[in-house]
């Protein structure tokens, strides 16, 4: 389309310039893309592409929710983080039902996500005393032996 180099007189730029000075679209979506982005280094060009479209989704969905909620001023990281938050909580409330997942592993997801560990009821009196067996909870490399075990 500009085949020749024409300047303008009033503003001494080319016309080139001129009349690509508007369509700078392109420009900021890659500058709010790189604020915040889920790239990684990788050699697969599919990763790359598929965190290209996750960086330009996580834009355009905040443009839609600001458009649903116009009173509402919630900047980008915010957006981000709820954003990743509610879409992450389902699996996360599935993990921490799970008793085969390490306890340590479930009180820490239920504190990222605010929910309360439900928690095993105190091994009561009445229990008999189990013979003497390694923690569960302690790496194996310490060798503690107890003689209370979990009452489910």
């Amino acid at each position: 389309m500009h085949h020749q180099f024409i300047v303008d007189n009033e503003t001494r730029k080319p016309k080139i310039i001129l009349f690509y000075e508007t369509k700078s679209g392109v420009d900021a979506l890659d500058e709010k893309c790189s604020l915040y982005s889920t790239s990684r280094r990788t050699r697969r060009w599919p990763m790359a592409l598929f965190h290209a479209i996750l960086n330009i989704v996580g834009i355009n969905s905040r443009v839609i929710y600001l458009a649903a909620n116009p009173n509402e001023h919630l900047s980008r990281l915010d957006f981000l983080k709820t954003l990743g938050k509610s879409l992450s909580r389902p699996c996360i409330e599935r993990r921490i039902g799970n008793i085969k997942v390490p306890r340590i592993l479930r009180m820490t997801a239920s504190q990222i996500i605010g929910l309360e560990m439900p928690h095993a009821e105190a091994a009561s009196s009445d229990v008999p005393k189990s013979k003497r067996k390694r923690c569960s909870i302690c790496p194996a490399s310490r060798d503690r032996k107890t003689s209370y075990a979990c009452t489910e």
